[in-house]
């Protein structure tokens, strides 16, 4: 009936448009989608470097707390005030060593030969020196 009415040709055309548009519509819901899952991946990227972060915070935080602590101890106070006030307790002798000790042998009271002069003497020779001489 639809042949003879040339309806049939009509209905092929419709039902066409109609699976282009269910393809196209199809389509642009997989992108969306694809995006959204985009989205949540990057967002749980996201939110794993955020809780890192905080970590690695809270890991400051801590030590600058103990550091404080530390600093406001007495013997952190005594430690600071001997080393860069040169105080010392009561009852205490300060002992200052020598920066350069004197070679044995020397007459005239220098510091060494002057071959000395340009290159320190090694380790092993200070080392066989004071066994061996």
């Amino acid at each position: 009936m639809y042949c003879v009415l040339g309806l049939g040709r009509v209905y092929n055309v419709v039902m066409n448009w109609k699976n282009v548009l269910l393809i196209f519509v199809s389509l642009v819901f997989a992108v969306g989608l694809v995006k959204t899952l985009g989205n949540i991946s990057q967002g749980r990227r996201r939110l794993a470097e955020v809780k890192d972060e905080v970590t690695r915070t809270a890991k400051q935080k801590q030590d600058i707390e103990e550091e404080i602590k530390q600093r406001e101890s007495l013997l952190y106070l005594e430690t600071e005030a001997r080393n860069r006030l040169n105080l010392i307790k009561p009852g205490e002798r300060v002992v200052i060593m020598p920066k350069k000790p004197e070679v044995a042998g020397s007459s005239d009271g220098s510091l060494g030969s002057p071959a000395d002069d340009s290159l320190p003497e090694p380790n092993w020779v200070k080392w066989k020196r004071l066994f061996f001489n």
